[in-house]
């Protein structure tokens, strides 16, 4: 049998090179038609509305401890959104706001438990026990408030409960280890010291459920994160030199413009009137000589 013709095998791998590049090329991200952009940006302020009104209309609790609770969380959305390098997810945010909503009124009945066991435990055997029973009680609980949050959160933000067990059984435990490690020794000032002080005395449970918002933050900040998210692209986000820099950048590259363009201007406008004159000007006659 006679072998290909050197012709024969570049014509047999010509497709494939043509192939190869379109191959290497990543797909262009579709841009957005402008009514996609607006509908777009309604959907995310009527999400970012329904999250902060939620709170305040949820039947059960007040609405200043419901929101005080519910709109940290929304706001952790947001802040894990950004160490994911991704723009925020209003509606991610508004479904935080609901678990918030739904979870602080048992967080209320935690505090208030804990409270009353500090109490019994410090009239009996005093003050340093009692602050050792509040912590003991608190670690407890929130072993079973993360559970709660990430069962709940899962089943909302999926509106499936496939999935569920399989994400606490990767995240539950990892989780629980870096709430006690990290944030526990800064809430057990919720549950010890915080009830000491004229704050606790002005707003009661409130002045906890603030508190625990913050150790919320903290938490999402240490808690279970999707792949590709890291704290160094939320530094990014909130660094002020990149935002003054592009600032300056803008504006020395606007006033050099404006400044070029201007004298660009006053140069063609004295030119062309220079040529006008020189075209304007007469030609002057000879003066005639006495004969």
């Amino acid at each position: 049998m006679a072998e290909p013709s050197e012709l024969e095998n570049m014509a047999q791998a010509a497709p494939q090179t043509a192939s190869q590049p379109a191959q290497q090329q990543p797909e262009k991200k579709k841009e957005e038609t402008p009514l996609e952009e607006i509908a777009n940006g309604a959907k995310n302020v009527a999400a970012f509305g329904v999250g902060t009104a939620l709170p305040f209309v949820w039947p059960f609790g007040t609405g200043i401890n419901n929101a005080v609770t519910a709109l940290p969380l929304a706001m952790g959305s947001a802040i894990e959104d950004k160490m994911q390098g991704k723009p925020i997810n209003w509606v991610k945010g508004a479904k935080e706001s609901l678990v918030g909503t739904i979870i602080n009124r048992p967080l209320e009945r935690m505090f208030g438990y804990i409270n009353i066991s500090r109490d019994y435990v410090t009239a009996n055997y005093g003050m340093i026990p009692g602050f050792a029973a509040a912590t003991a009680a608190l670690g407890a609980a929130q072993a079973v408030f993360v559970g709660a949050y990430m069962g709940l959160n899962h089943v909302i933000q999926n509106h499936t409960f496939k999935g569920l067990y399989e994400k606490l059984k990767k995240d539950y435990l990892p989780t629980i280890k870096r709430t006690w490690k990290y944030v526990l020794p800064f809430s057990a000032l919720n549950v010890t010291l915080l009830p000491l002080t004229g704050l606790y005395q002005t707003l009661g449970v409130t002045a906890q459920l603030a508190y625990g918002s913050l150790m919320s933050l903290l938490f999402r900040l240490v808690g279970p994160k999707a792949e590709g998210t890291s704290l160094k692209n939320l530094v990014k986000e909130l660094n002020p030199f990149a935002y003054i820099g592009g600032t300056i950048s803008v504006t020395a590259k606007a006033a050099k413009n404006t400044i070029g363009g201007l004298y660009t201007g006053l140069y063609d406008l004295g030119r062309a009137i220079g040529g006008y004159s020189a075209k304007a000007a007469p030609a002057t006659a000879p003066a005639l000589q006495p004969a």
